[in-house]
Parts: structure tokens; C-alpha cells; sequence
């Protein structure tokens, strides 16, 4: 999928958040968002999602043939995995997946198989509440890495990862991502590996 944001800018209580940022992200190529703490990179994030509408520019989302995405129906073609994407702690990864994939599509056949690729074998009914901080984070960057969508969106990924996560991490955006659109927002340098251009957003003042 192909993102072109031309001169976004958000604005809260006053102050703009985004100041005219403007990029055009490319199909099939992965891309880092770096910047200070309150630079604006998880509105950003956001806004690229669909989720939060710029206060001013514009935002266009285009398949591999150049045929317009209607942003009503963009969300079938996005995946995120963000702080602020919190999942049901009630549930199970086996209820979680289940409910997911009524949204997205995905290769894999079965919650045992995506556990088994995210290292998280035999807890297929266990509740999330009971999930350490980092089990947590691999099974939601399982669920947005594995789909199908074209554009993948993720904010601060390696956060709560051991070391042996963040290498799982790197391998999943290997084999995974070769055909979809990354957008990753961190400052964590190891989170831009793979990644084929970092954007500096500077903060607002």
C-alpha cells in the first residue's frame, strides 16, 4: 500500500502537535519515525492509521495499482500494534484471535500455530491478565505482523522485549513484511533495522 501525507499538521488545546509533515511512504518498503518525546510520532502514527483525522492536509491511501483506498474502508488493509491499542486482559489469545479474524485475514490456520510462530506455545486459554508485560507485547505484534494487511503500523514495538523477543521481533519483520508497507515510531535504534529510511520529526515549539 502506498501513503501520501502532504502538509499534515495537528492541533490540541491551541498548540500544533504536527507541523506540516508531508511524505510519501511506498509499497513494499519499511520506514522509521524518530523523534524527541513529544515530537508528535504516535499522533502521527495515529493519524496514518485512520484513527485520528489531521487538523489540516491531506492523506491519500493507494493499492499497488494506484487505485484509491476510500478511508471509510481503510482499516481492512491496516494493522497496529501501539501502547494505546490496548487488548480485552479478560480474554485469551485463542478469543482475541478469533475475534481479529473477523477483521483481517490471515495465513496461519489457528491460534496454536501463531503461538507456536511467536514463541508462545501452551497458552492458548490462558487470560492475558496473567500475561508477563513482554508475552503481552509478542502477542500483539504477532497478531499485526501475521495478517495480511498491507500497511503495518508500529509504535515503540520492542518496548518490554528480553533480548531473545527483539531478535524474534527482527525475524517476524523478515519473513513477514516483505510485501507490506512498515511504518515503525520509536527512538530505540535496534527497532530500525530493517528499515530502509528513518524520518526525523522534530518537536513543535
Amino acid at each position: 500500500m502506498n501513503v501520501s501525507a502532504k502538509n499534515i499538521y495537528k492541533r490540541y488545546t491551541g498548540k500544533y502537535i504536527i507541523n506540516d509533515f508531508s511524505f510519501n511512504f511506498f509499497s513494499g518498503k519499511n520506514y522509521g519515525l524518530q523523534g524527541p518525546n513529544g515530537s508528535g510520532k504516535s499522533t502521527l502514527v495515529q493519524i496514518l492509521s485512520g484513527y485520528l483525522s489531521p487538523s489540516k492536509g491531506e492523506l491519500t491511501f493507494t493499492d499497488s495499482n494506484g487505485n484509491k483506498i476510500d478511508r471509510d474502508q481503510i482499516y481492512r488493509s491496516i494493522a497496529i500494534a501501539a501502547p494505546y491499542s490496548e487488548m480485552d486482559v479478560e480474554l485469551t489469545p485463542s478469543e482475541i484471535f478469533d475475534h481479529v479474524k473477523l477483521f483481517k485475514n490471515y495465513t496461519i490456520k489457528n491460534t496454536k500455530e501463531l503461538l507456536s510462530i511467536i514463541k508462545l506455545e501452551g497458552n492458548d486459554h490462558k487470560a492475558i491478565k496473567n500475561f508477563s508485560s513482554g508475552m503481552t507485547q509478542r502477542l500483539a505484534l504477532g497478531l499485526a505482523l501475521l495478517s495480511d494487511a498491507k500497511l503495518v503500523l508500529l509504535d515503540e514495538p520492542t518496548s518490554f522485549l528480553d533480548a531473545d523477543s527483539k531478535s524474534l521481533f527482527t525475524e517476524l519483520v523478515k519473513q513477514y513484511c516483505i510485501d507490506k508497507t512498515l511504518i515503525i515510531a520509536s527512538n530505540d535504534p535496534y527497532d530500525f533495522q530493517e528499515t530502509a529510511e528513518v524520518i526525523t520529526i522534530n518537536k513543535t515549539t
